[in-house]
């Protein structure tokens, strides 16, 4: 400060940014918080009282002939790819600056880490999501998958497995001239794949209600509920970097951008972040996807509680605690070399109608029906 009160001109700058940050970003971080423990509450109950889980989805289907909880992925699905095109034509947020639309796109990462997680979801006794749900209820062999999930995908993302990610799976990627969305990919307007797919699902629904008992009130109410909340963590995340960005400060620093990027509902690296910061205590704030991984377990422990169906379960035997142990690494593997686990990728992703979201699910569909054929195997020997 000089005479007269007045300060140099880089003084100035540097108090400015000082304010912007004391008043803004705190703001925003707080926001991203109690958002994503609501999110992720919302989710966590969702899922302990109805038992929705992707790998049941999936796995179903090739056991008993079942489509039912996949079609309540289907209507999440659904819901959540037209409330994520509302809120980018309603200037919300710009899906390019989410991980899901690479120009330089890793598919191997996309077809190894799919394959790989879906594998393991059936060892690990379910997908991302329900071994978080299972463990708020007390389940031990889901915290063992839980652990070994995180573990591994926080060595993926920056310990020595992250050199297998570096130096083969994101070696010899596509390049596409275009975000790889299947629309642009291909051309055509956004809402006439939206329009097609809910014919599509319509027509299906239809013809196949003698079935099933979809049409009834409980899946498709979780589809749609599953699905807005999808649409909710882009309006909060979307709507935080609008914040940021607005601020002529914060708008030059890239990495702060970056920090408030917009995301949804996943649980690859959020899992391995919510570890990282229990046990480093590095000074890290609790980002949304922490929240929303710290809002799952606490939403499904609640609703287990005041629905009396929490109780303590312990792995039957040797092999149910190996299952789970290998289940978990290879899906936490999985997850971060595909970018995102089944929530991340199967919904999250293709609400942004991502090719690398539709060939991940697929693969992932792939892995886990390989781990039913050779568990039915392993049964018929014994």
């Amino acid at each position: 400060m000089v005479a007269g009160g007045f300060c140099r001109p880089i003084e100035c700058f540097l108090t400015g940014v000082k304010k912007v940050e004391e008043n803004i970003v705190p703001q925003v971080e707080a926001y991203l918080l109690w958002s994503g423990l609501a999110i992720g509450a919302l989710l966590g109950a969702i899922v302990q009282r109805t038992n929705f889980c992707m790998a049941n989805c999936f796995t179903s289907i090739r056991i008993f002939g079942s489509f039912l909880q996949f079609k309540a992925y289907m209507v999440a699905l659904l819901v959540a790819m037209a409330g994520a095109q509302a809120l980018y034509d309603f200037g919300v947020f710009n899906p390019l600056q989410s991980i899901y639309l690479p120009k330089i796109f890793p598919v191997l990462g996309f077809i190894v880490g799919g394959y790989l997680f879906g594998t393991g979801m059936v060892w690990a006794g379910g997908c991302a999501t329900r071994i978080l749900v299972r463990t708020g209820e007390g389940h031990m062999g889901a915290l063992i998958s839980l652990f070994a999930f995180n573990i591994t995908a926080g060595s993926t993302l920056a310990g020595h497995l992250a050199y297998t990610n570096a130096y083969f799976f994101r070696k010899y990627p596509i390049t596409f001239n275009s975000p790889s969305s299947i629309p642009a990919l291909i051309g055509i307007n956004p809402w006439i794949v939206i329009g097609l797919f809910a014919l599509f699902l319509a027509v299906w629904f239809i013809r196949s209600a003698k079935d099933d008992d979809f049409l009834g009130i409980k899946w498709p109410v979780t589809g749609i509920a599953i699905g807005l909340l999808i649409v909710a963590g882009w309006y909060v995340t979307g709507s935080a970097q609008t914040k940021i960005v607005a601020d002529d400060f914060l708008a030059m620093d890239s990495v702060v951008v970056n920090k408030f990027r917009p995301t949804s509902l996943t649980f690859a690296k959020p899992n391995a972040d919510f570890f990282s910061y229990i046990a480093t205590a590095t000074g890290s704030t609790i980002n949304f996807g922490i929240a929303t991984v710290i809002g799952v377990f606490l939403g499904s422990f609640i609703t287990a509680q005041v629905t009396r169906t929490f109780h303590w379960v312990v792995p039957p035997d040797k092999n149910s605690f190996l299952g789970h142990l290998a289940g978990g690494c290879l899906m936490g593997f999985g997850a971060i070399i595909a970018l995102g686990c089944n929530f991340g990728q199967g919904i999250t992703g293709l609400s942004l109608l991502g090719l690398g979201g539709l060939i991940t699910t697929v693969f992932i569909l792939l892995g886990s029906w390989t781990s039913v054929w050779i568990k039915g195997r392993m049964m018929k020997r014994q």
